[in-house]
């Protein structure tokens, strides 16, 4: 597993982004899974520089993993007032749709408590592509 260690601000979830996007592409992951992966991973990011404590030093750990089945993206933080969910959001709501976008590209994820953290993760399917 591959861990980034970024601060709990706005700004990492642009450079986990980043990040992941260079490591997949160099593993060779097709762009469209590249695409979900990012866009689940910033949706992570997101919700634990919101919603969440800061671990030790301010920051928040991000780590990925590629098995056979697909890709693993991991979020620790320090834990905040609840869990994560998903939730419907008003046509006119500006926040709630991050774990819908999550649950939508994923095909499972869910919470895990530690000792003073709590780790949100997710599992992308390594899909093929349809043929046209």
């Amino acid at each position: 597993m591959t861990t980034w260690w970024v601060q709990a601000q706005p700004e990492s979830a642009a450079i986990v982004r980043h990040e992941l996007a260079d490591a997949l592409r160099g593993a060779r992951v097709p762009d469209p899974i590249v695409d979900d992966a990012v866009l689940v991973a910033s949706e992570l990011v997101g919700n634990a520089v919101r919603h969440a404590r800061a671990l030790p030093a301010g920051r928040l750990a991000v780590a990925w993993e590629r098995r056979a089945d697909g890709i693993t993206i991991c979020v620790t933080d320090g834990g905040g007032r609840q869990y994560p969910t998903v939730r419907v959001a008003g046509r006119r709501d500006t926040h709630g749709r991050g774990m819908s976008i999550v649950a939508a590209l994923t095909d499972s994820w869910g919470v895990t408590r530690g000792a003073g953290t709590v780790t949100v993760w997710a599992h992308l399917p390594e899909r093929q592509p349809v043929p046209a």
